[in-house]
């Protein structure tokens, strides 16, 4: 029976010999695991699409009432679907600062339409 001389270095890189790798935390707000990336760009792509969902419902009525609206309700749905499939195939910096964008200028609209109205348009304000 011989017995292998393993130099300390060779104990290191032995399979038998290494410890198990631990998983290398985050080191930066940027640096997450890829769990984490994918279930955020999931939920935003999915708000997204609720954002999207929702302009479409009122769309048809919105084109009857006020068609500028409706128009602009087009280009939301739109621009919400892209960018939502942009989240989902891999998260870029553009991509983020769209859907910040997109859902912040979302919320102004309704602001604006409840509080002081759009111009021909003033049967939402006070419908919070």
């Amino acid at each position: 029976m011989s017995v292998s001389r393993l130099t300390s270095a060779d104990r290191q890189s032995h399979p038998a010999t290494r410890a198990p790798a631990r998983p290398r935390p985050p080191t930066a707000a940027g640096d997450v695991d890829m769990t984490t990336e994918v279930l955020v760009r999931g939920g935003a792509a999915l708000g997204l699409a609720a954002i999207a969902l929702i302009h479409f419902l009122d769309l048809f009525s919105k084109l009857d009432e006020t068609p500028y609206l409706g128009v602009v309700y087009l280009g939301l749905i739109g621009a919400a679907l892209v960018i939502a499939g942009g989240l989902v195939r891999g998260a870029g910096r553009r991509w983020w600062l769209g859907a910040a964008t997109l859902a912040a200028l979302t919320m102004v609209g309704y602001v604006l339409s409840r509080s002081v109205g759009l111009p021909a348009s003033t049967v939402d304000i006070g419908n919070w």
